[in-house]
């Protein structure tokens, strides 16, 4: 049974409490954004024995929560993880999306080296828990690739002036800024091209929870990468990498040759197929990513 409201402290993992809870703090839709990683862990941990549930906005006193979105409501059950999924940058902390002083009172899981360190500089304890590959995630449908370019994420100006440019050069390009779930997978599908780039200049981690799905499903990754961003470079051969003022005259290079699409789109599975979210989660287990 599920509970909404705070408990005592209930002990973190033992060899005996092989048990999970998974919660999604959901307030409105675009939380949904972060429903492929909760899916992806309830995977992983369930394959390495553990019973999992999940639910959305309810908590268990009795066993560990890992919390998903935790800035809409950060002040949680204490037997909880919480998984920091938003970029950490001056901008993020000062509007709340990323509560210091909240999660200094959690055990906090992270999916960007770059924010596990920044977090440490602030006491936040923080332990690395990159975001991997479970094959339930290869599920798109198959579908004609009648759209040239598709972006999904908040519309801010400097990505409105790429999208409008390429739409000037005439490529059919769909952006939404609410595209979740299985509406999601069958535009991507798509696509051609699947065009990632940061909301504004002060984010310095690449997009891997946006991407990943992309990116297990062989779709072929135009993405932005600025001077000084963390980026996977396990994946780095896997997209077209570009800087912000390149964008569009990398997109127009892929759109123009089917093999190099091709390509790109294999070879982006095949890597990041390499990043298995079992063996992931099993290291971070076994270095105390559960313990007290």
């Amino acid at each position: 049974m599920g509970h909404s409201i705070q408990g005592n402290q209930a002990p973190f993992f033992t060899p005996m409490n092989k048990h999970i809870h998974l919660c999604l703090i959901k307030k409105c839709e675009s939380d949904e954004c972060f429903r492929e990683v909760m899916y992806s862990l309830f995977v992983a941990f369930t394959r390495l024995g553990f019973v999992v549930s999940s639910g959305d906005n309810l908590f268990r006193k009795d066993i560990t929560n890992i919390v998903f979105g935790f800035w809409r409501q950060p002040n949680v059950v204490q037997n909880s993880i919480v998984y920091n999924l938003e970029p950490v940058t001056e901008k993020s902390i000062n509007d709340g999306r990323v509560p210091i002083e909240a999660l200094k009172r959690y055990r906090v899981w992270d999916y960007s080296p770059r924010n596990v360190l920044e977090l440490k500089t602030v006491d936040v304890d923080d332990y690395l828990v990159e975001i991997g590959y479970v094959p339930e995630m290869t599920r798109f449908p198959k579908l004609e690739e009648d759209l040239d370019v598709v972006f999904f994420g908040a519309l801010t100006p400097r990505r409105a002036a790429v999208l409008a440019e390429l739409g000037r050069r005439g490529y059919r390009v769909y952006a939404s800024a609410r595209l979740y779930g299985a509406k999601r997978d069958h535009l991507v599908s798509r696509a051609k091209v699947v065009l990632n780039m940061h909301s504004s200049e002060d984010i310095k981690s690449f997009e891997i929870v946006r991407i990943a799905p992309s990116l297990a499903n062989k779709k072929c990754i135009v993405t932005e990468r600025a001077e000084g961003d963390w980026f996977p470079e396990d994946l780095r051969y896997g997209m077209w990498v570009a800087p912000y003022d390149k964008l569009v005259d990398a997109c127009t290079t892929i759109l123009d040759s089917f093999v190099l699409r091709e390509e790109i789109a294999e070879c982006g599975y095949n890597l990041f197929r390499k990043r298995d979210q079992v063996e992931i989660l099993d290291k971070a287990i076994k270095e105390g990513a559960l313990a007290a």
